[in-house]
Order: structure tokens, then sequence, then C-alpha cells
């Protein structure tokens, strides 16, 4: 039969699916079954051979009837792949008919060159092809209506050998360590895959099997001790192909670092705060917080075994303390830090801000204080003030400025300006305006209070007063001596 010939050329030299078209349409000189070396179709196909039925002999073409008539076609074959390298499929073809139609179905192996029947005289334009092996295939099928009339279709088919590639691995850790990660292999196959899994232990130079003939592409990995491992997975196909992927793996070492302590002041004596502590860990970690009582000479448990690197703290009374913390790793690595901390009341907190501004008494010129303000203003009064806050660590409770009349406005704008006839306190400060100072557009001066007689004399300790640091007077209860005295800011301490 002249067309399945060519159509096996035409699939032999291309590579691609053909199909023949019907008898008439090619001409008995183009080519023959000689010439190819081909067998040809056998007789008893036609009479109802049996599935995988071997062809050895050539049908006769005269038996074979051919219509030209419109009622009767077959229009082309379709397939579904059961198995991605093509040895499995279920294959149809399309075909128009008034009447019943019997299929027969044989595909030609090229390798072996022999007919095989897969289904005879069917009802069905479906038929399973199951290759026997890899290579080049002819799948054939023609049809026989009632009326006797047979159209024949073919195409070529392809049954890739089996492949496997693997492509590279991914992982996601479940811990800081690595001890313990799910990874997997990216892999590309033809065929159905199965894994084994190894990991190689170099310290003990010692092979372990993870997962064997698994389906899976992903395993988790448990590592039994801290150092250098290989991940190792083989994977192979049903027929045998096999490939190999690899990569190191490391377990690192439980550790916990310490950087420092952070707190928030609920009130501003230190009575209660929040403390925190920062730290690096490869693992979960606990701390157990305690504090030291300097007074008292005591420990006491803030917090046990916590998961938490913060704890607040509340003192039982005001003085020294020692704020400690350890923190610790489930495999007992431990570090530990601690931090000086100071319960006070408002009457340390004044004094501390009189005996940072008297330690500079006797002071000439204020150059230490403008180089740390940072500019070289025309007085440095004021910057000396504000130097004292910020040194004593109390910079939040007055402005910072150079400026006398900012001071006077922060005072009045939280409510805490006093008029000059009110009793002062120490620690106020006392502001003045003097307006024979040729600048002068407003309050030109301040100082610190640091002492309030029962006669209304104030004393207070003054920058720039005579290019010095020095006590300067005033009295609240005589405006014959309070001269300029416009008012006293009370910070908040």
């Amino acid at each position: 039969m002249k067309k399945i010939v060519l159509l096996v050329a035409l699939g032999l030299l291309t590579g691609q699916s053909a199909y023949a078209e019907e008898t008439t349409s090619v001409p008995a000189a183009q080519v023959s079954s000689s010439e190819m070396g081909l067998p040809e179709l056998s007789d008893s196909i036609n009479e109802g051979g049996t599935a995988q039925e071997t062809m050895t002999s050539a049908p006769d073409p005269q038996k074979v009837k051919v219509s030209s008539e419109a009622n009767f076609s077959l229009g082309g074959m379709t397939w579904q792949k059961v198995k991605e390298d093509n040895s499995e499929a279920n294959i149809g073809v399309a075909y128009q008919s008034q009447g019943r139609v019997a299929f027969n179905w044989q595909y030609y192996d090229i390798s072996q060159k022999n007919w095989v029947t897969m289904n005879a005289n069917t009802t069905s334009n479906w038929i399973t092809f199951k290759a026997p092996h890899a290579g080049q295939y002819l799948i054939h099928v023609y049809g026989t209506n009632e009326a006797g009339e047979t159209k024949e279709y073919a195409i070529g088919w392809n049954v890739a050998a089996e492949s496997i590639s693997l492509k590279g691995m991914t992982w996601q850790t479940l811990d800081g360590l690595g001890a313990k990660a799910n990874i997997g292999v990216s892999y590309k196959s033809n065929s159905p895959v199965i894994f084994t899994w190894q990991y190689y232990e170099i310290a003990k130079k010692e092979w372990q099997v993870i997962a064997k003939d698994t389906t899976s592409n992903w395993i988790t990995f448990n590592a039994p001790d801290t150092g250098q491992y290989l991940i190792h997975v083989e994977a192979k196909t049903a027929g045998g192909q096999t490939a190999t992927y690899d990569i190191g793996w490391t377990v690192e070492t439980e550790s916990v670092t310490l950087k420092g302590m952070t707190w928030q002041k609920v009130d501003k004596y230190g009575a209660k705060a929040n403390i925190g502590i920062s730290y690096q860990a490869n693992s979960p970690v606990t701390f157990t917080w305690q504090y030291y009582d300097i007074a008292k000479k005591e420990w006491h448990i803030i917090a046990k075994d916590t998961s938490s690197n913060w704890i607040t703290f509340n003192a039982p009374h005001t003085g020294q303390y020692l704020i400690y913390v350890e923190a610790k790793t489930k495999g007992g690595q431990s570090a530990t830090y601690n931090i000086g901390w100071n319960v006070t009341t408002k009457e340390e907190r004044i004094n501390k801000i009189i005996s940072k501004a008297s330690s500079y008494g006797g002071q000439k010129g204020g150059q230490p204080f403008i180089n740390w303000y940072g500019s070289d203003p025309v007085g440095w009064c004021t910057i000396f003030v504000t130097y004292v806050f910020n040194e004593s660590g109390m910079g939040d409770l007055v402005p910072m400025t150079h400026l006398p009349q900012t001071y006077y406005n922060y005072f009045q704008s939280k409510g805490q300006l006093y008029s000059p006839r009110s009793t002062p306190q120490v620690g106020d400060i006392a502001i003045f305006d003097w307006p024979n100072l040729p600048w002068s557009i407003g309050p030109g001066h301040t100082t610190i209070v640091d002492y309030v007689g029962a006669d209304g004399t104030v004393r207070t300790i003054s920058g720039n007063t005579g290019d010095y640091v020095s006590y300067y007077y005033t009295n609240y209860k005589d405006p014959n001596k309070a001269y300029g005295l416009v008012g006293f800011g009370r910070p908040d301490y």
C-alpha cells in the first residue's frame, strides 16, 4: 500500500507526524515498498486479527476498497499522553459516516520492522497505545463502513528514551542553626521518578539514609550534631536512568550575644521603668532578670526564664541598684549584661543641678560652654544654664537655646512661669530684663536659684556675670533690690 510507505518515509525524513491521503492521490510510480524496504499490511488485518498479532505478509491491494463518496471519511488523529515520554497514549481518529464503522488499529515498529495489531474490527475510534520500547513508530488505522468502503489514516509517533535531570536544591531552615530544615530538589523527567536521600557527616565520616525510594522530592533533615555535612540525593526512573545532586550543609554552634540595654522611664525619678536588652542569637533564648539593692545588699528576681527581652522594674525605694540579665540558649550557651540604676527624688534632682552649676564657680569666660553649644552669641549666660541641665541628664526640662526670651516663653507656655513677687524655690530659673542694655528687646539674663532667704534674698548661680561664673543676688520682696527681675521659671523636676 503505497500511501503507508510514503508516510513512513516522510516520518523518517522529517521526524514529524504525517498522514496519508487517499490512495488515489498518490501516483503508483512515486514510491514502492521495495524502495523503502518496509513490509505492507497483512491480509489478516481485513479479516480481523487479534491484539498484538505480528503481521508478516503484505495485504492484497485489490481487497482494499476505496470510495470517493463524501459521506464516509477519516478526518485526522488526536491523542492524550498517559506518560510524558509518549510510551503510553490514548489515540483517536475523527471520522464521518452515515452508518456504523469497524476500525482496525496497528502500529509499525520501525526498529523491529514488524506490524503489530492493537485492536481489530472494533466499533471504537479510540485505542490505548503502549509502546514496548523507545523509538519510532507508525500508528495506522483503517475503517470499514457497512457498505464495505475503507478509509485509512496514519501518523508518525516517537517514544523518547527515559531521562532525568536534577536542577538544584532549595531549603527552608526550621531553626537558626540549620539543625533542622526542609530540603527539596528541582528536577525534570519524562517518566515517574523515585528519590533516595542521604547525608554524610564529615566529622564521623559516616553516611546515613534520610529517605529511600520515596516519590517525594522533599525531605526533612534533622542533624544529630553541629558541624559539616553533605546532603546527597539520587533520582531514578522506572527504567533505571539516574541522576545525583549534592550540597554542603553547616549546622552552627549555638551562640548568644547581648548588645546593650535601653529603657523608658514610667516616672521621671526612675522608680518605675521598662527596661530591655538588645541581643543576637541563632537559636531560641530565655532571659532571667534580677536587680541588686545596693543599700540592702540583696538580690531580687524580676522575671525568670522568660522569652521576653523586656521587663518592668519597680524600685522598692530610692537609691542605687544594679539591673542584671542573663540570656541562655536551649543548649546552655549564656551571656550576661548589667547596668547601674539610680532612683532619685525631686530634691536629689534639684541638688544635682545646683552641684553641677556650683562646680563651675569662678570660671572665667564662657568658651567651654560656647564650644559645647556650637555657636558664639553676644552673651553666654543662657548657654551656661542650658549646659548645666543637659550635663546633669535633665536637658528635657529646659529649651535648647541661648536666648533668655526663649526660656521666658517656654515656661510661660507650660504654666511654669511665676511672677517676680512670688516665693521662688531652689532650682528655679530667675529671668531678668535689663532695659538699659543697648540690645535689650525683652528678657536678657538667666540664672539658677540656689538659695532663698526669709527676708526675700535670692542667691543665684550666674554665667557671664562680669565674664565669670559667679553668684548674683536679687530680692523678690523688695522691688528696689529686684532690678530687672521679670519672673521665675520652675522646671518640672
